[in-house]
């Protein structure tokens, strides 16, 4: 499914690895949806998806390519530490 130019892809669990969720309201209902690291991790456990994709969906397809997780990491490295101040 592509909204706003972004593609998702919907995947099913092993029970036990069901969590980090969250619960929406969405068009008056309630929905369970994976929280942001959580649905990172739920890519990176379907290896079939053979692709570089870019760590921010909505950056440039250019950076530094990690071949160990099939990533481009098109973020700053301080940007990606920000975290660790707050």
């Amino acid at each position: 499914m592509t909204i706003e130019g972004l593609t998702y892809r919907f995947v099913t669990l092993s029970e036990h690895k069901f969590f980090g969720h969250t619960t929406i309201q969405l068009l008056n209902s309630p929905v369970r949806i994976a929280e942001r690291e959580k649905a990172i991790v739920d890519g990176f456990d379907h290896p079939e998806d053979r692709n570089y994709a870019p760590l921010d969906p909505r950056g440039p397809h250019e950076g530094v390519r990690d071949a160990r997780w099939r990533l481009i990491v098109n973020i700053p490295e301080r940007q990606l530490l920000e975290w660790r101040e707050h």
